[in-house]
């Protein structure tokens, strides 16, 4: 299956899930195909993102607490003067009287968190965050795997997860930021350059710094494929 994904001949290479069982003719079944996304590298690596999804709300605890402006515009101030149609009320008629009453009715009645898509336990890869002038051939989720160690019920949902050596990632990361991968013994990295090398015990052995890894580290000439 790896071969004939990378096959460029084939009508399907380099495509999506469907675009491969229409042209397999049904055959593998998709349930075969989903498991094959999940671990081949380019599939994942190069597949779309999101950019736009639900986040957290944002709470505000007190006055200018949270101010989501760079610059005040005074020439638009007179919507302080227009019923906002969250709360009902013009901006300039919130009061300490009254503040109790527009927080219940803007967060007193919280949705129901949807089911988180993933466990604990499980190995994601995350979403690289791209400016728009950043080439569209690099690649659109992490080399390295990290592991989920947290779900956090939120709405929606939101995840802690670790890099392979254990460090904890700091902040939350929000479900549509991950897709999920398969670790095993033929999990493969791309190697961005060979620092040094030494003989140890009769063996070659590399510091070698993978693509998209935070730190080098020594491995075996066996470790090479």
């Amino acid at each position: 299956m790896d071969k004939l994904y990378a096959d460029l001949n084939f009508p399907a290479s380099y495509a999506g899930i469907n675009a491969l069982q229409r042209e397999l003719k049904g055959k593998p079944e998709k349930k075969e195909l989903e498991d094959f996304k999940l671990r081949n590298r380019t599939y994942q690596l190069y597949r779309s993102r999101y950019y736009k999804f639900k986040r957290l709300k944002t709470m505000c605890t007190s006055w200018m607490t949270d101010f989501q402006a760079d610059l005040a515009d005074f020439q638009k101030l007179s919507r302080q003067n227009k019923v906002c149609r969250t709360t009902g009320l013009k901006p300039n008629d919130i009061n300490e009287k009254n503040a109790q009453q527009v927080w219940e009715k803007v967060y007193g009645h919280p949705e129901e968190p949807a089911a988180p898509k993933f466990k604990v336990g499980d190995h994601v890869r995350i979403a690289l965050k791209k400016s728009v002038f950043d080439r569209g051939y690099l690649n659109n989720y992490t080399d390295e795997i990290f592991q989920i160690v947290t779900v956090q019920r939120t709405n929606p949902p939101t995840y802690v997860v670790r890099h392979e050596n254990g460090d904890i990632v700091k902040g939350k990361i929000y479900e549509k930021q991950l897709i999920k991968t398969i670790k095993n013994t033929e999990t493969t990295y791309r190697v961005e350059r060979v620092i040094r090398q030494k003989r140890q015990d009769g063996k070659k052995h590399y510091y070698v710094k993978f693509m998209g890894f935070p730190n080098p580290q020594w491995i075996t000439e066996d470790d090479f494929v």
